[in-house]
């Protein structure tokens, strides 16, 4: 089957940094044409844009609109792309893809999610649509895109091949100038007013993703006691699973730090792991606390409990991959040692350093641990090397004494016979005197 065609579909804001051309870059050689539409910008992001494409020889259009919030402005440069290709690539301009991707060629769908990794954090969102069908996006932030007049009828899948992911970052542009801090402020506020101002024109108080992404910019601008409470709420709404799971996972989190006594924390963790027990990270959670509060037996079971779990290749919401890629190791390797377990924490340490997964920060610290197995090591193979030598010792001993003993039990038998022969002897003596003399 022929590759199809490709559009990028971008919306634009004062872009002009290198984070623009990097982005660029990496979508090059997978698109045939490009739609981009700025909403404002005043650094020459226009320019930047016109001349990396016509440099390329890549055809496209530039289109200037007004803004009108991330939703509306999304879906208008969806709409730009019908007719353009057969599918729109959607990606933010501070994003770029990593890695060799190949656009699956055997079944055509109708929208594919593919890998987004941000940090210590993976998980995956439609991206690529087919052009034509009406998709549009909804939401005031954490936008998403939904084909409603076809919804029972689409076909989606994801981009599931190894060695790509897109990184998202958080760089420039008209949002991201300025604390971070603030912005996540400010979409806490953004979310609260939808929720609860009644002439908000967005006012939907039962929205479960507003909700959610209120908690999550509660947590991302550090106000754990509020991010605690709505995780909370998304939990007791219901809904798609892996978020309630997260939801209750963060508020696990969220109770951590602020200070929650651990009979009300660890509820909590237990909670989300029994929720949803394809996910390891709760448990990973509880191994770590319990090694950093001296239990490192408590650490090293729920470590191997989670160890147990497979990577979750179906969830989608925020998966920690370096909880499974590294750090469930690590914390076995760390307990270990304290329990007495030598040869799991060695073999675990050493798997840490063959696979190398690890950031290069904690090389030497895992480099202690492996030195400290090892001697600990021969030191139990010296003792268990003494231990034989003084059991063959000891049994060398048992079997000479063992030998003399039957030594002596046999003169002892001997002489016995020989008291018997001497006494059978006289008897027999005393008896033939006797009947000498009845005689007599």
């Amino acid at each position: 089957m022929i590759k199809p065609k490709i559009t990028l579909c971008m919306i634009v804001k004062d872009e002009n940094h290198p984070h623009l051309l990097e982005c660029f870059e990496s979508m090059k050689k997978h698109i045939d044409y490009w739609v981009i539409c700025d909403t404002g910008s005043t650094d020459g992001t226009q320019e930047v844009i016109k001349e990396f494409w016509e440099k390329e020889g890549i055809p496209g259009e530039l289109h200037e609109i007004p803004w009108e919030g991330f939703g509306k402005c999304r879906t208008k440069s969806l709409q730009l792309c019908d007719g353009k290709a057969d599918y729109a690539w959607v990606i933010d301009a501070d994003d770029m893809l990593v890695g060799d991707f190949k656009f699956p060629t055997d079944i055509l769908l109708d929208a594919y999610s593919i890998r987004i990794q941000r940090g210590n954090f993976t998980w995956w969102r439609n991206q690529i649509f087919k052009t034509g069908m009406g998709w549009k996006y909804t939401g005031v932030l954490h936008e998403y895109a939904e084909c409603p007049d076809k919804q029972e009828t689409l076909r989606q899948g994801r981009i599931n091949t190894e060695g790509y992911h897109i990184e998202a970052r958080t760089l420039g542009g008209a949002r991201n100038t300025g604390d971070p801090i603030d912005k996540y402020k400010a979409d806490a506020d953004t979310f609260l007013k939808c929720l609860t101002d009644e002439n908000d024109p967005n006012y939907e108080p039962e929205n479960a993703r507003y909700v959610f992404y209120l908690a999550q910019s509660y947590f991302d601008s550090k106000q754990f006691d509020k991010a605690k409470e709505w995780y909370h709420k998304r939990a007791e709404m219901g809904g798609w699973e892996e978020e309630v799971f997260y939801s209750i996972f963060r508020s696990a989190i969220c109770s951590s730090l602020v200070g929650d006594p651990w009979e009300t924390t660890m509820p909590l963790f237990l909670s989300a792991w029994n929720f949803r027990p394809n996910r390891a990270e709760p448990l990973y959670h509880i191994a770590r606390i319990y090694r950093l509060s001296g239990h490192p037996r408590l650490g090293y079971m729920f470590a191997k409990m989670a160890k147990d779990i497979p990577y979750p290749e179906q969830d989608i919401l925020f998966i920690a991959k370096e909880v499974w890629d590294w750090q469930l190791d690590d914390e076995i390797s760390a307990n270990a040692f304290y329990v007495g377990q030598f040869e799991d924490g060695y073999n675990s340490t050493m798997k840490l350093l063959q696979e190398n997964k690890f950031p290069e920060s904690e090389r030497q610290r895992i480099m202690t641990n492996l030195e400290q197995y090892q001697m600990k090591i021969m030191e139990v193979q010296e003792q268990v090397k003494k231990q034989a030598e003084h059991n063959a010792k000891i049994q060398e001993e048992i079997k000479t004494n063992k030998e003399a003993r039957e030594l002596v039990e046999k003169a002892a038998r001997k002489k016995k016979v020989e008291e018997q022969t001497k006494q059978k002897a006289k008897a027999q003596k005393e008896k033939a005197k006797r009947k000498k003399k009845q005689k007599a």
